[in-house]
């Protein structure tokens, strides 16, 4: 038998021979969420304490500003994977819903303070144990952490290596 003979023989009746053009249309329908996007969803796992607001630093920073500059200047926000192995300050996060169709339903930005210049800033991530570690941090109480992100492993699927924090 030949490598292609009777292969088509079980595929559904809309296959055809006419070429197809390689556009994806986009789904109306959310991607259905993986078991750790579903527990965040369902279990309320982030509990938000009116006493920790993770901006409070940041408008206190602009509050007590010495120039115009000072109060010009934003407060940038980095992926984590470009702070790898950079000292941190970690003073809260919160739980944002991602506009990604594949990955995590939710990325963190956690509010830090840069060890090595005391530069204030977010870092945005969606990898599930990084989010998993912050949710349980928060639950443990005790802010301000130490923390660094580090590489841990890869994935299977994109080869890319994960991220996680570790303590400094």
């Amino acid at each position: 038998m030949a490598k292609d003979e009777g292969f088509t023989d079980n595929l559904p009746d809309m296959v055809t021979d006419d070429a197809v053009s390689g556009q994806v249309m986009p789904s109306n329908e959310p991607a259905e969420p993986d078991k750790f996007g579903q527990w965040l969803t369902d279990s309320g796992a982030i509990e938000r304490d009116p006493d920790l607001d993770p901006y409070q630093r940041i408008i206190d920073q602009v509050l007590s500003a010495a120039t115009p500059d000072d109060v010009l200047t934003p407060i940038e926000a980095y992926k984590a994977r470009d702070m790898v192995d950079v000292q941190l300050v970690l003073h809260g996060f919160e739980m944002n819903e991602s506009s990604f169709d594949v990955g995590s339903p939710f990325y963190a930005s956690m509010h830090v303070t840069r060890a090595d210049t005391g530069e204030i800033m977010v870092v945005n991530c969606g990898h599930k144990k990084m989010i998993a570690q912050l949710i349980r941090l928060q639950q443990l109480g005790g802010y301000p952490f130490n923390v660094k992100v580090i590489e841990q492993g890869r994935s299977k699927i994109t080869g890319d290596s994960m991220l996680a924090l570790a303590k400094w």
